[in-house]
Formats: C-alpha cells, sequence, structure tokens
C-alpha cells in the first residue's frame, strides 16, 4: 500500500454551512478554523509529511469586510504562519 505523504483540502462551503442552520456566516468561518486542529491531529498520527489547506481565495476579497476581516480568523492564520499556535494545534 503507498504511503500518504501529502493531503490537500479546499476549505469551502463553511459560510453556506451556517446561513442553513440560521447562523451569520462569520460563524461557519469559525467552525471551519475550529476543525483544523482535528485535521493536523490526523496527518501528524498517519505521518503526513505535507498539509496543505486551500482556505481564503481571490473571490473572497468580494466579501464584505466584516466577513473579510473576522479577528479570530485573521489572528489565528497569522500566527499560525508564524509558528505562534502550534504547540496548541498540536498537543
Amino acid at each position: 500500500m503507498n504511503k500518504l505523504s501529502h493531503v490537500a483540502i479546499i476549505m469551502d462551503g463553511n459560510g453556506r454551512w451556517a446561513l442553513k442552520r440560521k447562523k451569520p456566516r462569520t460563524f461557519g468561518h469559525k467552525e471551519g478554523i475550529r476543525n483544523i486542529k482535528p485535521i493536523i491531529k490526523f496527518c501528524q498520527a498517519r505521518n503526513v509529511k505535507f498539509l496543505t489547506l486551500f482556505v481564503f481565495s481571490l473571490d473572497n476579497w468580494k466579501r464584505s469586510k466584516k466577513e473579510v476581516r473576522a479577528r479570530d480568523a485573521q489572528t489565528f492564520f497569522a500566527d499560525l504562519s508564524t509558528g505562534a499556535h502550534s504547540p496548541s494545534l498540536i498537543s
């Protein structure tokens, strides 16, 4: 059996998911972010070398400022890119 070495996920539909549950789109985005931790743990448990998360496209910039600038998401990804969240994400 081939070993899994790269997982790529397009995180799409979180806003629509929230709207179907009569919640704001930003609620869906926060839930999508919350799901990243289990994804990382899954990949670590299987020794996956590379994880690619497509979380923001150019089309997303056309959304409302409130949605694009949701502080939780912005802070999370800024810290994640610098490694500031790494210990809490993978522990």
